[in-house]
């Protein structure tokens, strides 16, 4: 089973569901398959709050990912267990004028300049907050949850910075190391 390579927008969904996901991963997750959004919110859609960016950056104004996305969250029933998010301020706005029940996420980077940032939020309709980690300490946190809006870092792989975040009132992190996040978790909640 291959491993592939190159941008996902080259390949059809057949060639993609071809591909092993997990090989790189380890033995034991060799032969794993991408999964689709709709086989994602059927697995853990129930027991999740699934973050599903709206990701297709070479078009700002891509309506069409927006509508698709839209309609598998309500074929699903998942409106309040999936939370929107992106970089995009336009994304962000079409999904409040076509699912208004969806929360959405404003994701920000460090390395955005200050008046951009200041712009984007100023653009966006959100209901969470997702700063990049390096941007993240007590006072962003603190301000927007004065805001009444929920904080989740990202891409938060460490696990002495990830109780610290937690610690601070972090809400949720979004991370590739879900097992180091369940465990910080553990250890804020139990004190330690």
């Amino acid at each position: 089973m291959p491993i592939g390579t190159g941008y996902v927008s080259e390949r059809s969904l057949t060639e993609l569901k071809s591909l092993d996901a997990g090989a790189k991963f380890g033995a034991a997750f060799a032969a794993e398959r991408i999964p689709i959004l709709d086989e994602v919110f059927e697995e853990v859609g129930r027991r999740l709050l699934i973050n599903v960016e709206l990701k297709d950056y070479e078009k700002v104004f891509d309506r069409p990912l927006v509508e698709a996305v839209v309609r598998i969250v309500r074929h699903h029933g998942l409106e309040r267990r999936v939370l929107l998010s992106s970089f995009v301020p336009f994304g962000l706005r079409m999904a409040r004028r076509l699912a208004p029940e969806i929360p959405r996420a404003l994701l920000l980077w460090a390395g955005e300049k200050e008046w951009m940032q200041f712009a984007v939020r100023r653009l966006t309709p959100f209901e969470a907050y997702h700063p990049h980690e390096p941007m993240t300490d007590r006072h962003t946190i603190a301000a927007e949850h004065a805001r009444g809006r929920r904080v989740n870092v990202w891409t938060v792989n460490d696990a002495d910075r990830m109780r610290e975040l937690l610690l601070l009132g972090a809400d949720g992190l979004i991370t590739d190391a879900p097992d180091m996040a369940r465990q910080a978790v553990q250890d804020v909640s139990a004190g330690r």
